[in-house]
């Protein structure tokens, strides 16, 4: 409003979360920055997490949302969550029931999963993340460190980390506040994040399709 040209603004606090509503307002407003000591609210694995569920509802078709989402549950791997990702774009979440999956060790990962999508279908914005941060995240998240072949230190240290983050779950929650419509508070906390995911996706397809030539 005054002018002021972005590399000369700079705000300085005390917590990394002490910026997380700004961040969030200057996302909204397409507002580029950096942020330094501390990581970028939007790009932390809970937050990407929890939002994709969000992204994933709000449009089926959302394939790098839905493949995240997938593989929060036990025996789903990427490989797997970018065929159900392409179904459920195509079909709907009847995908998941399809019969080919029946017989599969991740079937129960994939009703869990339905079950899960249908109840959130039911809820507004604001009830939708307090039933996946309250009722749900955590412990699936806990149950996949254990099920997991690392080590036992490893584990406990990315249990901590985990049960660390609950607060960052408990603030995007808060910015729900006053949104009336999920696309319009999808519309401006996740443009960035989406982007860097669609890079990294990007980059990812293209490093296995170039194994896949060299093993030719």
């Amino acid at each position: 409003q005054h002018n002021v040209p972005l590399h000369e603004i700079a705000i300085m606090c005390r917590s990394g979360m002490q910026t997380y509503t700004l961040e969030s307002k200057l996302n909204a407003k397409r507002i580029s920055y950096n942020k330094y000591g501390g990581m970028k609210f939007m790009e932390k694995a809970i937050i990407k997490d929890l939002l994709a569920f969000l992204r994933m509802l709000h449009n089926l078709s959302d394939e790098i949302a839905s493949v995240r989402v997938m593989q929060l549950f036990p025996g789903i791997g990427a490989k797997t969550a970018q065929k159900i990702a392409k179904g459920i774009a195509t079909n709907g979440l009847d995908f998941l029931n399809d019969k080919q999956w029946h017989n599969k060790a991740f079937y129960l990962s994939l009703h869990q999963l339905n079950i899960v999508l249908s109840h959130l279908q039911t809820l507004s914005l604001q009830e939708r993340l307090d039933y996946l941060v309250h009722d749900w995240y955590f412990d699936i998240s806990e149950q996949r460190i254990l099920n997991s072949k690392k080590k036992a230190s490893v584990q406990n240290e990315e249990i901590h980390k985990l049960r660390t983050s609950v607060e960052d779950a408990e603030m995007l929650i808060e910015m729900t506040i006053g949104y009336k419509s999920i696309s319009s508070f999808l519309s401006d906390v996740v443009l960035e994040a989406t982007h860097k995911e669609e890079d990294i996706q990007n980059k990812t397809q293209r490093y296995h399709s170039l194994l896949g030539v060299l093993s030719r």
